[in-house]
């Protein structure tokens, strides 16, 4: 979260397209990391990144999402929405059927609380997607 003493002023960034998210994920070490592992991003109001935590850490290609680690840390920021972010070690940064699976499963329980899930970005070294694109879905999350 902000408080902590570890933050960063080159995180107070607005993470209002992929693109952001996607830079914000090269700065961090997610693009570049041996292992799967899935970052959640906390938003305010205006889209301004309040805080982020690194929610899973897997193999060469899975991870584990579990919606209750998630709601209890941007519960704890305060958060209204959140940007969700994993990244494939392969560098195939196409969402997988189990991506767009934990997409919906966590949209559900982040509405049940009341916080909005801005988007689901797949990250690699040198390209991003984004779940919620009009690429994959015809809705936006």
């Amino acid at each position: 979260m902000k408080e902590d003493k570890t933050w960063d002023s080159e995180y107070d960034v607005g993470l209002s397209n992929p693109e952001s998210v996607y830079e914000l994920c090269k700065k961090i070490g997610l693009a570049y990391s041996d292992r799967e592992k899935i970052i959640i991003f906390a938003l305010d109001c205006k889209m301004n990144l309040i805080g982020f935590e690194e929610v899973a850490k897997g193999t060469l290609n899975k991870c584990v999402l579990v919606a209750k680690d998630i709601l209890k840390f941007l519960i704890l920021c305060n958060a209204y929405g959140c940007v969700l972010a994993h990244n494939h070690v392969s560098q195939n940064t196409t969402p997988s059927e189990e991506d767009i699976g934990a997409t919906e499963m966590l949209r559900t329980a982040l509405n049940s609380v009341g916080i909005v899930l801005m988007d689901h970005v797949v990250v690699g070294m040198y390209d991003y997607h984004s779940i919620c694109s009009e690429e994959v879905r015809n809705d936006y999350i």
